[in-house]
């Protein structure tokens, strides 16, 4: 999954965060969900530096079938969101593969 997901921070260009919402990033290989809220799940804060805690947010990923719990945050330059997951997996994607979930 690592590797897939740096080729895709390769391929697409940056752009700004407009508004807190549940965003989606869908390709025939993941799904990756960012919300807004606080990043809570256990499974994943603890890989966290606690310091670093409070910038993450809440983050789900499907990636063959099964359903991942993981935490996001955006990049200092704020183009890249960098998504770690219950498996220790993490990656950066570009921001602007992400789109807003429609009807949530």
């Amino acid at each position: 999954m690592k590797r897939f997901l740096l080729l895709l921070s390769l391929v697409f260009t940056p752009l700004a965060w407009a508004t807190p919402a549940t965003m989606h990033y869908r390709d025939q290989h993941i799904q990756v969900w960012l919300f807004p809220a606080a990043c809570t799940s256990p499974s994943v804060v603890w890989l966290i530096m606690v310091e670093k805690v409070p910038l993450y947010r809440e983050a789900s990923v499907l990636w063959k079938g099964k359903t991942y719990a993981a935490c996001w945050r955006l990049t200092e330059d704020k183009d890249l969101v960098f998504l770690v997951d219950e498996t220790n997996d993490y990656a950066f994607l570009p921001l602007s593969v992400f789109k807003p979930e429609i009807g949530v």
